[in-house]
């Protein structure tokens, strides 16, 4: 009640004369009745006609013509049913036309106030629920939901429900809304080629990466970028006009915002400060944001020919060619599983340290991807890449790998080739330090020893070690080091080694073995015993630490101790001596307490090897009177049973 509502209805002049309009009007009070235009037409031009402005407000109507009319109406403070009629009189007749009007105390609102279609783009269809909340005090059924003027772009999703009522006093679901910016721009869009045009066929064509891939997409990018500038408007709004069983003509507003679609999430990937010479792994996702499956070739900007004539063509281009210019090789940045490394199960640093292969699922996944695109198309796809259809919706994790070299920063682009926009990019950023350990202010391999020098005082019970069974002497040295991380980067140290022997071994001994973390500028205490066993005078042994340096770290490794063959590129080595006066090796290796397990072997072995004594003589006596008895039969002579001896 109370509210501005406006009607139309036409004359059509279907008469072979032309007719004069000499006036209008209605009967129904705070009503008018206003000429919009006249124009050409029949009742189809009526219902194809988008808007209602008109250039001519002629007097005359001639044959074949129409004449648009409003009927404004302030509706009244009252509940009601009200009945009237609009006349247009001409020099024939009166032509009444009656209409209706009903008040009701209530309104029609729109959750919320504007609908929005944010990031539209051509190839996504986007889709909004529709819940209108009734305030009046009965239940009316939904006729019809349209754009004001028509727009194809816009439609209407009734809801599931078959009966599409707005109940009173509530909030209800009518549908969705639903805008396609691609019904209007047909082949002409800003975005996406089909592959079985002429142009996505050269595309498919480049997937091996030719030498004219630059050309290609140079030549596709820079057609689908201009159509996307020269717009008229990325954001623009609309009216919905809904019509109910009782409230006819309730408009509410829908804006739509046109944007640029990528590919990639982030933008920019930014390696943690890496060990020199190390890997760290981070992950880039992919999403389909469009409706339609999408090809994509995922690559670094090092093995994609003409780099430079396809970056400046990206809005970012000169930002992007003077941050990845620091010359980054092959092997500081690489797809972790890309064909190249996932071929072997995993890949080496440049130290040797093992890297682990892919996830399964992961490299499974895009291998299958590859095959797939390979076969339905007819092409080879580069080694040096990643290609996959992404149907929509669908996300794919990607993950690159970085080993710095040195200390410096190093940048490059992961480039992803689609045609959707022809070239996504990702800028990724990685810098390398060092996480430096020092062991006893000695650098790893340092030529001066960690000394344990045995002197007469620590020897003092060599004199009296034996003097009493309950006295036990003691010739363990313990000395204490400190192991300093100098670097800027935590270092974690997994253990100690004597040569190959975990935590002690040929009389050194780690006392506080267990692991632990080395924070920039930190340190931690390192006590190391040695027990001599007065056999040498000289002891030298190497003390190898294993470390994290030379290890891969990336988002999903957790701080687990490694493998043998994964601990040696963080092998630090430092050299053990321990010297003990000669003159007191044998006194103190008297001294040194004998094993309680000693008295009984020997007297266990002592009547064993008596009766082994004892057997060997009876073995010689037995051998001696055979080698005897043999001897005699051969020197006796047979004589013959005649008495001669033979002749010679």
């Amino acid at each position: 009640m109370g509210e501005q509502r406006d009607i139309f209805f036409y004359v059509i002049n279907e008469n072979p004369v032309e007719l004069r309009l000499r006036g209008w009007g209605s009967n129904l009070t705070r009503s008018a009745v206003e000429l919009m235009g006249v124009e050409e037409g029949n009742l189809t031009s009526i219902k194809n006609r988008n808007n209602m402005t008109y250039t001519s407000k002629s007097l005359f109507l001639k044959p074949h013509h129409y004449a648009v009319f409003r009927i404004g109406v302030l509706t009244p403070d009252t509940e009601g049913i009200f009945i009237a009629e609009a006349f247009v009189q001409t020099q024939f007749e009166q032509i009444k036309t009656p209409f209706r009007l009903r008040t009701a105390d209530g309104s029609l609102s729109v959750v919320p106030n504007t609908i929005v279609f944010d990031h539209a783009f051509p190839g996504k269809i986007s889709k909004q629920n529709l819940h209108i909340l009734s305030t009046f005090g009965h239940p009316m059924s939904v006729k019809e939901v349209k754009p004001l003027p028509a727009d194809s772009r816009f439609s209407y999703e009734p809801s599931q429900s078959s009966l599409l009522t707005l109940q009173a006093g509530h909030k209800s679901h009518v549908g969705r809304l639903v805008f396609d910016p691609k019904v209007e721009c047909g082949s002409e869009c800003y975005t996406g080629f089909p592959l079985t045009s002429k142009a996505g066929q050269q595309w498919v064509n480049t997937l091996s990466l030719t030498s004219h891939v630059a050309d290609t997409d140079t030549s596709l990018y820079s057609t689908l970028r201009s159509r996307y500038l020269n717009l008229s408007a990325t954001v623009f709004n609309t009216s919905i006009v809904l019509h109910t069983s009782e409230v006819h003509g309730f408009h509410f507003t829908a804006k739509a915002v046109q944007t640029w679609p990528g590919l990639s999430s982030p933008s920019h990937v930014s390696f943690p400060l890496t060990q020199a010479l190390n890997t760290s792994i981070q992950e880039v996702f992919l999403e389909n944001p469009a409706s339609v499956p999408v090809v994509a070739q995922i690559l670094l900007l090092h093995h994609y020919p003409a780099t430079q004539q396809l970056l400046s063509l990206l809005p970012t281009g000169e930002m992007l060619l003077n941050e990845s210019g620091s010359g980054a090789s092959s092997d500081v940045f690489t797809l972790v599983d890309g064909d190249s490394l996932a071929a072997g199960g995993g890949t080496t640093t440049a130290r040797g340290s093992s890297m682990p292969p892919p996830a399964p699922e992961i490299t499974s996944g895009l291998a299958q991807h590859r095959r797939t695109l390979e076969e339905q198309f007819k092409t080879r796809v580069a080694k040096d890449s990643i290609a996959l259809i992404l149907e929509p919706g669908v996300k794919v994790k990607v993950r690159v790998s970085f080993t710095p070299p040195d200390e410096k920063l190093y940048s490059t682009v992961l480039l992803v080739r689609n045609n959707l926009t022809v070239i996504d990019k990702v800028l990724v950023k990685g810098r390398g330090g060092r996480g430096f350990l020092k062991f006893a202010n000695r650098k790893p391999g340092s030529a001066m020893p960690l000394a344990f020098n045995i002197g007469a005082k620590h020897l003092k019970d060599c004199d009296n070690g034996r003097s009493s069974k309950y006295y036990q002497p003691n010739f363990t040295v313990k000395r204490s080091f400190t192991a300093r991380n100098t670097g800027e980067l935590p270092v974690q140290v997994w253990g100690f080694n004597i040569n190959d022997l975990p935590c002690e071994g040929y009389g050194f001994k780690v006392l506080n073995c267990e692991g632990f973390e080395l924070a920039p500028n930190a340190s931690h205490k390192v006590d190391i015993a040695f027990t001599p066993d007065f056999t040498l005078s000289k002891v030298q042994q190497r003390l190898v630490i294993h470390t994290s340096l030379g290890l891969v770290s990336g988002p999903e490794e957790e701080a687990a101790a490694p493998s043998e063959s994964q601990a040696q590129p963080g092998r630090v080595e430092y050299s053990l001596v321990a010297t003990v006066p000669t003159h007191l090796l044998a006194q103190c290796g008297a001294a040194v307490p004998r094993p309680s397990w000693e008295p009984l072997l020997y007297y266990a072995i002592l009547p064993l090897m008596a009766a082994m004594l004892i057997g060997a003589l009876i073995l010689a006596a037995l051998e001696a009177d055979h080698i005897l008895r043999s001897t005699k039969i051969a020197m006796t002579t047979s004589v013959p049973s005649n008495g001669h001896a033979p002749a010679f």
